[in-house]
C-alpha cells in the first residue's frame, strides 16, 4: 500500500482550512449576521471563480461536464448573493419578511443539484453553450421574479419560526438528487481523473449533510444553521479543488486526457486497418506498422521495426526503391501506385502497389510517411493466366485458318473433271491435304 505524502502545499492547505473555520466560529460567537455574510460572500466568490475557470478552458477541453457545472456555478453565485441580500437580519428588504432569503437557499441548492445530476451526461455529449447559457439564465429570472412577487413558491417558515412541509420537503428532494449525482459520476469514473472524483465526492457528501442539517434547525442563528452553512462552504471549495486547482496544477491529466484517448484510438485504428499500411522515417526505416501488414507477410514487430523497408523486397525491387522511389519521395513527399514485389517470411513473392504520402514539420521537413501497400498478387496471377489463354487461342487461331485453306484447296481439286485413273501427283495432294485437316480437327 502506498504511503500517503503530503507536501507543503497540502500543509498549507490544512492551516488555511483550520484557520478559516476557527476564524468563522469566533465571528459567529460574535455576531451571526456577520458570519452569515462571510460565509455567503465565500461561496459566491468561489461560485464565480468556478464559472471562471471552467468557462476560459473551454476551447481546451471536450470534457464538457466541467463546462456545465461551470456555467452553472454563475447562476448558483447569483441566487447565492440574493439570499444573503434578502436575509433578514440584513434589513435590506424589511418588508418581505424571512421567507425570501430561505426560498432564494433552496433555488440555488436546487439549481446546483440538478445541474451535478445532469453533468456526467456531458461526459460523452456536447454542450450547446449558447441555449445552456440562456436557458440558465430564464430559469434564474423567473426564480428571481416569482420570490420577489410572492405567492409563487410556498413558504419556508411558519408564523411560529418552525419549518413548513415544503421546505423540509424541498432539503430532501435537493439530498436525493445530490445522491444521484453521485452515483452518475461513480458510474463514469473511467472518463475522470482520480483526483477529480475525489474532490467532486467529497464535494456532493458535504453539500448532502448540509442539506441534512438545514432540515432539522428550530431558528435561522442557530448552531445547526452555522454547520450547514460551514458545510456547504467546503462543498463549494472542494469543487474549487476539483475544477480549478487541478487544471492548474495537474493541467495533462485534464486538459489533454482527450488527445491522449484520440491518440490511443488512433494507434488502435491503425493496427487494426484491414490494409497493408506502414511508415517510414527519413532514413527509409520502418516505425511502424499495422497488423494486417504483419499478417500478409509473416514478421513479428520487433523483427519489422527500425529494418530498412527495402529489405523485405526482391531484389529488383530494392534498387528501385533505394535508387529512384525514396528519393522522388523526398523530393515530392508522395508516391503513388509504385509496382513492387515484397518477399513473405516463408519466401513468397507478394505483388504490390505502393502509395505513400509525408508527415511534415512546421518547417516543412518531411519527418516520416503514410504508406499503403496494395497486394495484387491474385490480379496479376489473374492476368498472366488470361495472357496465356489469349496466346494459346492465337496460336489455334492460326491452325484453323492454316486448316481452313488446306480445306477450300481440297475442295477445288475435288470438283475437277476426274480422269478414269487419276495421277500419282493428284493422290498424293488429296492424302497429304487429309492428314492436315485431321490433324487440325483433333
Amino acid at each position: 500500500m502506498a504511503r500517503a505524502h503530503f507536501g507543503i502545499g497540502d500543509l498549507g492547505f490544512i492551516a488555511l482550512s483550520a484557520g478559516t473555520l476557527g476564524g468563522l466560529y469566533v465571528t459567529s460567537c460574535h455576531s451571526f449576521l456577520l458570519f452569515h455574510s462571510l460565509v455567503e460572500i465565500l461561496s459566491v466568490v468561489i461560485a464565480s471563480g468556478i464559472f471562471m475557470i471552467a468557462w476560459h478552458s473551454r476551447r481546451f477541453t471536450d470534457n464538457h461536464y466541467i463546462l456545465l457545472i461551470g456555467i452553472s456555478h454563475l447562476f448558483v453565485a447569483i441566487l447565492e448573493l440574493l439570499h444573503a441580500l434578502t436575509y433578514p437580519a440584513m434589513e435590506l428588504f424589511p418588508s418581505i419578511g424571512p421567507n425570501p432569503s430561505a426560498q432564494f437557499w433552496l433555488a440555488a441548492r436546487s439549481l446546483q443539484s440538478i445541474s451535478l445530476f445532469a453533468a456526467p451526461t456531458f461526459l460523452n455529449h456536447r454542450l450547446r453553450i449558447g441555449m445552456t447559457v440562456a436557458v440558465y439564465f430564464l430559469a434564474t429570472a423567473v426564480i428571481v421574479g416569482m420570490v420577489f412577487h410572492g405567492g409563487f413558491i410556498p413558504d419556508c417558515y411558519r408564523e411560529d419560526g418552525s419549518l413548513t412541509p415544503f421546505k423540509v420537503g424541498s432539503e430532501y428532494f435537493i439530498c436525493l438528487v445530490l445522491s444521484g449525482a453521485f452515483v452518475l459520476m461513480i458510474r463514469q469514473r473511467r472518463l475522470l481523473d482520480r483526483k477529480v472524483i475525489g474532490l467532486m465526492g467529497s464535494a456532493l457528501l458535504l453539500f448532502i449533510v448540509s442539506e441534512l442539517e438545514f432540515s432539522r434547525y428550530a431558528t435561522p442563528f442557530g448552531p445547526t444553521v452555522m454547520i450547514g452553512h460551514l458545510f456547504a462552504l467546503g462543498g463549494f471549495y472542494f469543487i474549487y479543488r476539483a475544477m480549478i486547482g487541478t487544471m492548474l496544477e495537474e493541467p495533462y491529466n485534464l486538459l489533454f486526457r482527450n488527445l491522449k484517448e484520440s491518440e490511443e484510438r488512433y494507434r488502435n485504428l491503425y493496427n487494426n486497418t484491414p490494409a497493408m499500411l506502414h511508415s517510414i522515417d527519413r532514413s527509409g526505416n520502418i516505425v511502424n506498422v499495422s497488423d494486417y501488414w504483419l499478417e500478409t507477410l509473416g514478421y513479428q514487430r520487433d523483427e519489422v521495426i527500425g529494418r530498412l523497408s527495402a529489405d523485405f523486397m526482391t531484389d529488383d525491387s530494392r534498387s528501385y526503391v533505394l535508387g529512384a522511389i525514396i528519393p522522388q519521395f523526398l523530393e515530392t513527399g508522395r508516391i503513388r501506385e509504385a509496382p513492387l514485389q515484397t518477399v513473405a517470411r516463408d519466401g513468397r513473392i507478394i505483388d504490390v502497389l505502393l502509395s505513400s504520402e509525408a508527415e511534415r514539420d512546421k518547417r516543412g521537413e518531411i519527418i516520416r510517411s503514410l504508406s499503403v501497400m496494395t497486394d495484387i498478387t491474385e490480379q496479376r496471377r489473374s492476368a498472366r493466366e488470361v495472357e496465356s489463354l489469349n496466346a494459346s487461342l492465337a496460336a489455334r487461331a492460326m491452325e484453323l485458318e492454316l486448316a481452313n485453306s488446306d480445306l477450300e484447296a481440297f475442295n477445288y481439286i475435288y470438283r475437277l473433271p476426274r480422269p478414269s485413273f487419276p495421277s500419282d501427283r493428284d493422290f498424293r495432294l488429296q492424302r497429304r491435304i487429309a492428314h492436315r485437316l485431321c490433324g487440325a480437327t483433333q
